[in-house]
């Protein structure tokens, strides 16, 4: 074993401490007050060390609990206590002094869970008239778009309206025109040659130009009608209103056969002297 007077000279870790304290014998040689001495050094190392341990757990257990309580603060009348309570009546947090002694003496309290569940419970009650005037305000504003906000897209629809009727009222106008005279020219290329079939013409009555009458069913009448169209584009509301149109488009097969029969059947007509 080591010299007993170097463990007086240094410090003694722990190790070596237990190990000499299960070796040595006080009454070893000329060292016996040296050994006793150093003994107690050794003790003193090994208790310190046991504190040492028990001191970093009751450090870490006190850290668990001050992080779990960090919301709690010092009582403003009672400054040396924490305000660990939640008193109910009073609907405030107070320390066990104010319930003791205090002015809140008397009155029940709850600490823990309960009081952070009731302190929760205080703050979000404290907003609830806030909350029930913005759900009343969300529920006037529903009014007021089912009411005025379909007053705004109808007034909106009836000026569309208004805007293709007076388009349609143009279009359907000149359509009309030209079907009326088409319609005239042919009537009453019809009742001329009914008249020349029943002999009722007279000298004066005009001939007719095969080819004039012919040009009525070569081109025949054809009837354009295109949909309209409405889609949105961002903000924007495009419409194209229908088409309507009426053209002599000529088919140059039908029109070359109804012409060779209306010249044929024109040849046959009786002319007057």
């Amino acid at each position: 074993m080591d010299h007993p007077e170097r463990f007086l000279e240094y410090s003694v870790n722990t190790e070596e401490a237990v190990n000499f304290y299960q070796d040595c014998d006080p009454g070893e040689g000329e060292n016996k007050e040296v050994v006793k001495r150093l003994r107690a050094k050794v003790a003193a190392v090994m208790t310190d060390s046991s504190t040492s341990q028990e001191e970093t757990e009751g450090l870490d257990k006190r850290k668990c609990v001050k992080k779990a309580a960090t919301d709690v603060e010092r009582c403003e009348v009672h400054p040396e206590e924490v305000e660990e309570y939640w008193c109910e009546e009073d609907c405030k947090v107070v320390c066990k002094d104010c319930l003791i002694f205090g002015e809140h003496r008397g009155h029940r309290a709850v600490k823990g869970e309960k009081r952070r569940l009731a302190i929760m419970v205080d703050k979000v009650a404290k907003i609830l008239p806030s909350l029930e005037r913005e759900l009343s305000r969300a529920q006037e504003i529903g009014k007021i778009v089912d009411v005025e906000g379909k007053e705004m897209f109808e007034k909106v629809k009836e000026e569309i309206i208004k805007l293709l009727y007076a388009k349609y009222e143009v279009e359907s106008e000149r359509m009309f025109s030209f079907l009326s005279d088409h319609c005239s020219s042919l009537q009453k290329t019809i009742t001329t040659i009914h008249s020349f079939q029943a002999g009722l013409s007279s000298s004066q009555s005009p001939l007719l130009d095969p080819e004039e009458v012919a040009m009525l069913i070569s081109h025949p009448m054809q009837l354009h009608m295109i949909p309209g169209t409405v889609a949105w584009h961002d903000t924007l509301l495009s419409i194209t209103p229908p088409v309507i149109k009426v053209t002599t488009d000529p088919n140059p097969c039908s029109s070359s056969l109804t012409t060779h029969k209306a010249s044929h059947l024109l040849d046959r007509l009786p002319v007057d002297d």
